[in-house]
């Protein structure tokens, strides 16, 4: 059983309310027959169980200048039918919008609903109740490792987690989301709850990103500037490069992303955290989706380039640039890939001033990822999978994700 929205026109020719012949024209029958609205709806009412069910009406008639009202019938149940009866409408759809002038082929237009709108909420309602919501929490990083720092001091921003949704089957795979300077992991929520309800454990890891990359490096005429300073954040190795305030091993991503996955381990045990946990409490990298937004994103390049993901998703990033040179950094093209370029994606914004595209894809490209001819692929208005790894957009860019 499945919910059921019905809507016929009781002067219907074209598809008649009462059965019979299929648009007859010329009298033949050649387009076959069909059964009554009414034996439809029944047909549909003993599908769903709901035989015998008396159903809830109401009568809406805004234009009188119509065939009739349009009548809705609600048989409730665990697989609800919706009928809608228009009484002297014929084979058009109902608006109040899109008005469609009577004629001898379709009948006259039923006009005391918007139809788009009925079916939306119909749907959507449907939708709703079946949707199950993730366990959606927030942990301090203080309070998974004694090693790890209040960020930003005195005013810690928490880890947002959400285990996948009930209502879909687990992928066995980790989304962590990264912000990008001084963004905060409570305002990248929506985009954890889509990854969740596709089945995915999400996390959106806070970690020290309260200075610019391009702050510290911008004008650097150390060559190996950037991937310094980001690899001290990420790694927790090497040393900090000018201006860069100290970041202990403890507090490094990597860090901080074992430390919450042992604690959800041992305090969520029964939602699956621990299958990206190797056996001496390192991350299983094989099983993460590595993504972030500005600062966030080249995190993510450099976890692609040290560890082997199931996937790194760039958006609006990387953006590391030498303002002298006027050119892209070096790191993403001259460090090899441990994670394949087939499974890395960019994203951005063709609004966004502060990381222009033209700079994000010349690190996309510089990764090895694959785009047409005339550059990354808008996706506006289509539908996935794109058969790209460099995508952009032109609708209005946020600051953060």
């Amino acid at each position: 059983p499945k919910p059921i929205l019905l809507a016929h026109g009781t002067a219907d020719t074209q598809m008649p309310y009462g059965g019979g012949c299929v648009a007859n024209l010329g009298g033949n029958c050649t387009r076959g027959s069909v059964i009554s609205a009414e034996a439809t709806r029944d047909r549909w009412l003993q599908v769903n169980g709901l035989t015998g069910v008396t159903p809830t009406q109401q009568v809406v008639e805004v234009d009188t200048g119509d065939g009739g009202p349009a009548n809705r019938f609600d048989y409730a149940g665990a697989a609800p039918l919706r009928w809608w009866r228009l009484d002297g409408a014929g084979h058009t759809v109902a608006s109040r919008s899109v008005l469609v002038q009577p004629n001898s082929t379709t009948g006259i237009q039923n006009r005391d609903i918007e139809f788009a709108e009925v079916a939306w909420q119909f749907f959507n309602d449907r939708l709703t109740a079946a949707a199950v919501p993730s366990a959606e929490r927030q942990v301090n990083a203080t309070t998974t490792d004694p090693a790890i720092t209040a960020e930003p001091a005195g005013a810690e921003v928490p880890h947002v987690v959400l285990n996948p949704s009930p209502a879909v089957n687990a992928r066995g795979r980790l989304l962590v989301f990264l912000p990008g300077t001084q963004g905060r992991t409570t305002q990248t929520v929506y985009l954890l709850r889509a990854a969740a309800a596709r089945g995915f454990h999400a996390i959106g890891l806070n970690y020290p990103n309260q200075t610019a990359m391009g702050t510290l490096c911008g004008t650097s005429a150390d060559p190996e500037c950037y991937w310094k300073a980001r690899s001290a954040i990420v790694l927790g190795t090497g040393t900090m490069v000018p201006g860069q305030a100290p970041v202990a091993p403890g507090d490094s991503v990597v860090n901080r992303l074992a430390k919450l996955l042992a604690w959800l381990r041992t305090n969520q045990p029964t939602e699956g955290w621990g299958q990206y946990l190797l056996a001496d409490g390192t991350v299983d990298w094989s099983k993460v989706v590595a993504s972030g937004h500005s600062q966030g994103g080249g995190h993510a390049g450099v976890l692609a380039k040290t560890f082997a993901l199931a996937r790194a998703c760039y958006f609006s990033s990387p953006q590391d640039w030498n303002e002298t040179t006027d050119r892209a950094d070096g790191w993403t093209a001259n460090r090899p890939n441990a994670t394949a370029s087939a499974r890395q994606y960019g994203f951005g914004s063709d609004s966004d001033t502060l990381v222009p595209n033209a700079r994000a894809s010349a690190h996309w490209d510089a990764l090895g990822m694959t785009r047409p001819a005339s550059g990354p692929l808008l996706v506006d208005g289509s539908a996935p999978p794109f058969r790209s790894e460099e995508h952009t957009s032109e609708l209005q860019s946020r600051q953060y994700l």
